[in-house]
């Protein structure tokens, strides 16, 4: 059991650490365009006092464009926020469909994952009894994972529903012939953990993922994290 939590704090750590270097990158590209722009203001002002004609539109758009990127730095906070909240209780009532939602919006703070499309439309509350933080760290891993092996399509598309006592996210657009591999990535960890299963389909390119609505008798989240009892 000790080399159970030992691995399960390690891997969690490791996430933590990347999710906060993603974030932390994210806010200083923000600061660093804001800066870029208050200098192009301050130029625009300069000429001004040197005779030339002060281009109102040019400056409205200067003013538009900083408090975009302001709202894009509170962006960045919210998730930050979200993702260390993840800690507050290990195991609890979870939300699938916002867990996914929150594992795709760190996505795009990777500056290697940012550009891929990621289709996902947020259904009603899928809840579960689990563990928010581990299971944002899956959902990333297999993104990461789906990204590296995406299919000629060029599109990620994320589905859950609701399926006889549990949870099914199917992620398609993946390469078949790669999805062998899964199994030897990180994400095998993190699945023991939140006692969920998964399969592959090599021929349509897709890789689900079984989440019991409650964790099975003996499962790690359990033994691990006896903080909560299931609903």
């Amino acid at each position: 059991m000790g080399k159970v939590v030992k691995n399960a704090g390690a891997e969690g750590l490791r996430f933590f650490g990347k999710t906060n270097r993603l974030i932390s990158h994210e806010l200083k590209n923000v600061f660093a365009i804001i800066t870029e722009t208050l200098g192009l203001m301050e130029d625009l002002l300069e000429l001004s006092q040197g005779g030339e004609t002060l281009n109102l539109d040019r400056l409205h758009s200067i003013k538009q464009s900083i408090i975009d990127e302001v709202g894009r730095a509170n962006s960045v906070v919210r998730c930050l926020n979200t993702v260390a909240h993840c800690v507050d209780e290990l195991v609890g009532p979870v939300d699938v469909a916002e867990i996914i939602s929150l594992a795709v919006e760190i996505t795009k703070f990777n500056p290697v994952l940012r550009n891929t499309a990621i289709r996902f439309v947020k259904t009603e509350p899928q809840v579960i009894y689990s563990s928010r933080f581990f299971l944002v760290n899956l959902f990333y891993h297999i993104l990461d994972f789906a990204i590296s092996a995406m299919g000629p399509e060029g599109v990620i598309h994320i589905v859950s529903d609701v399926e006889d006592k549990k949870i099914r996210v199917s992620f398609s657009g993946v390469d078949g012939t790669q999805l062998k591999s899964f199994s030897t990535t990180n994400a095998s960890r993190l699945i023991k953990i939140v006692g969920a299963k998964t399969a592959v389909n090599i021929p349509d390119g897709k890789l689900e993922v079984l989440l019991p609505i409650n964790p099975p008798k003996g499962g790690l989240l359990f033994p691990v994290f006896p903080v909560f009892k299931p609903f």
